[in-house]
């Protein structure tokens, strides 16, 4: 997937990322990725493709169910619905190149109704960011000029723990992960994530110079 450079995309971000309430710091991302295949993808579509043949091979109850099932995408017999799991987890590895999302199945997203995605975003980023309520309707604009929403399938994303980029970055009292897929026409997916973490204690020094808890952990390990 290429990533698209927008600028006005690029804006939405600056003002969700790194806002601070104070206990807590909202971070998130708006990101467009053109659907054309690059050579990564081919590779991960043909990794899946096989995974998926074989499965039909040996119909057993854990391939049905990873496989050969239903999907928010239709079918996972139809070969439309893997191309668009394909396109998303390589949207994924393109927006979090640190992690390799390969691993991601169907059962981890949800396709979503339009308003009621805007009502979630709009809720939790309303009461964590000043000033949302005053400036949303302007970023819903942004964004649908850029990948016309009513034209698009919507999926939420809930990771699992091994495929959570988010894992070891501490507690949340929130977190999204929409993508919004216009595939007819302008062949774009975009990515709308944010999250509300707790922010992370900073290590105190004792009179001694120990990092807490760090003088016990030598003391366990003398004896």
């Amino acid at each position: 997937m290429k990533f698209l450079t927008l600028p006005q995309l690029a804006s939405c971000t600056s003002f969700i990322d790194g806002t601070d309430t104070g206990e807590t710091i909202v971070t998130g991302k708006v990101e467009c990725f053109s659907c054309k295949k690059a050579g990564a993808d081919k590779h991960l579509y043909t990794m899946l493709e096989n995974q998926y043949q074989e499965a039909l091979s040996n119909k057993s109850p854990e391939n049905s169910r990873k496989y050969l099932g239903s999907s928010p995408f239709g079918p996972m017999q139809v070969k439309r619905s893997r191309e668009t799991l394909v396109d998303l987890i390589s949207c994924l590895n393109s927006s979090y190149p640190d992690y390799d999302f390969s691993g991601v199945r169907s059962t981890q997203f949800v396709k979503e109704d339009l308003d009621n995605v805007v009502r979630q975003v709009n809720a939790r980023l309303g009461s964590a960011i000043k000033g949302w309520n005053q400036i949303r309707d302007q970023i819903w604009t942004t964004i649908d000029r850029e990948i016309n929403l009513r034209e698009c399938s919507i999926y939420s994303f809930n990771p699992e723990i091994d495929s959570n980029p988010f894992e070891d970055d501490g507690d949340f009292v929130w977190t999204f992960n929409y993508f919004f897929a216009e595939k007819k026409h302008l062949k774009r997916i975009l990515i709308f994530t944010a999250r509300e973490g707790f922010k992370s204690e900073p290590m105190q020094m004792d009179e001694d110079g120990y990092m807490d808890g760090e003088f016990d952990m030598e003391m366990m390990m003398d004896y």
